[in-house]
């Protein structure tokens, strides 16, 4: 068997459990090596791409492999092709919000090479092979590095994941804790549940919670989130109309001061709030005497109430 070479620099990848090496061993000494699984081979380099593990096994057992040669332009290219190869066609499986974490940590390689490929191929007046190379890696049609537009598309691609799922792990990275990512990249914690964490809780808090309660933890303060972010919508859906209503009918009655100079034509209302009871209630303006006693306890801790009072706040606050 024809001897290649093995480069330490291109083993970025996590490492393949024992279990699944031994189990690989196994298939080889019963069935023989697939011809159609091919061991990838940096042409003109004689560097293994991808089937270490295989070429080890057939080395040590006398299996004959097959082998396929391709041509990449640097080593870059090289490592962007097994970190595609390893998201989307491994056999490992790997979850969206996986797999938008592990090609996250190459988001630097992903924009050299994008913007290399793209002043190559402008430089070679659009050449095919080029251009056939960036399709299959995902980076046909790259932006340059500050089209910061598009990135979030590029590494979508790269990952085989949705951009929404991309920008929501920037946004955990950025406002999160780190064990939120390391949850995130262990298939521990979906990226939009990750999200709805870092959004509604303050670092100091999130800290603190991770360190009690670890990742389950983590799932139980989201799925409150979402039982009181559910229960304000609903509220909202009712209250919206009613608000609506009394911002109308008190914007009219400005008007209608503006235009007779002040003087009040039609009964203009008032809202107070008890802090004894915590019941609201209207009154006139000018009242026909000073309202010092609650219509409901008949408490006298009496306040305004701001017009523009969001009841949906207030539920919350109290």
């Amino acid at each position: 068997m024809k001897e290649y070479k093995k480069l330490l620099e291109l083993d970025i990848l996590p490492a393949k459990p024992q279990k699944e090496i031994n189990q690989l061993r196994n298939d080889l000494i019963e069935y023989g090596y697939d011809p159609q699984n091919p061991i990838l081979i940096w042409k003109g380099h004689d560097i293994i791409v991808d089937g270490n593990h295989r070429y080890d096994i057939c080395s040590e057992e006398g299996i004959e492999p097959s082998f396929l040669e391709e041509e990449f332009e640097s080593i870059d290219e090289v490592k962007l092709y097994i970190m595609k190869h390893y998201l989307q066609c491994d056999g490992r499986k790997k979850d969206e919000t996986t797999r938008a974490v592990v090609i996250l940590q190459y988001k630097e390689l992903v924009a050299k090479i994008s913007q290399d490929a793209k002043e190559r191929q402008s430089i070679a007046g659009g050449d095919r092979k080029s251009e056939e190379y960036q399709k299959s890696v995902g980076l046909h049609g790259a932006p340059a590095k500050s089209e910061t537009g598009k990135a979030s598309e590029i590494l979508a691609e790269i990952a085989g994941t949705g951009r929404d799922t991309i920008k929501r792990v920037l946004r955990v990275q950025k406002q999160g804790v780190p064990e939120l990512n390391e949850m995130m990249k262990n298939g521990k914690l979906s990226a939009r549940a990750a999200e709805d964490f870092v959004k509604n809780i303050p670092k100091h808090e999130q800290e603190k919670i991770v360190k009690e309660g670890g990742t389950s933890a983590v799932k139980e303060t989201v799925t409150r989130i979402r039982e009181i972010d559910r229960g304000a919508k609903k509220f909202d859906k009712f209250n919206k109309p009613l608000k609506e209503r009394s911002e109308r009918i008190i914007g009219d009655m400005r008007k209608l001061k503006e235009l007779t100079g002040g003087a009040c034509l039609t009964p203009n209302l008032k809202e107070l709030y008890c802090n004894t009871c915590k019941w609201g209630f209207d009154i006139y303006i000018p009242p026909p005497q000073e309202a010092k006693h609650c219509p409901y306890c008949s408490g006298t801790d009496i306040v305004d109430r701001d017009p523009y009072w969001n009841s949906r706040l207030a539920i919350f606050d109290e």
